[in-house]
């Protein structure tokens, strides 16, 4: 962790990096057969599976697109990057 330290894109990556694999392991459980479920828990698992997806995906790509543009991109990756993690624009979808 120290090597990374030295570099401040390259930690802040990682931290992004290390959210949007655990976004995939917190995906990954919620596709596991739950046993018999209520409708509104099957719709509130299928809710969250998706979003969770969403949030694991937009990561890996934000992490992917700074490390093109070495953290200086014209683009809107610095904005894509902050909504994922915006409870509002998660729920809205």
């Amino acid at each position: 962790m120290a090597a990374a330290t030295s570099k401040p894109l390259d930690f802040a990556l990682t931290i992004v990096q290390a959210g949007a694999d655990e976004a995939k392991i917190t995906h990954a459980y919620l596709l596991k057969p739950k046993g018999e479920l209520n409708p509104q828990a099957i719709q509130a698992y299928n809710d969250c599976k998706t979003e969770w997806k969403k949030l694991a995906s937009g990561l890996k790509w934000s992490v992917k697109i700074a490390k093109q543009g070495k953290g200086y991109a014209t683009d809107t990756s610095d904005y894509d990057l902050k909504i994922n993690d915006d409870p509002q624009v998660v729920q809205l979808g």
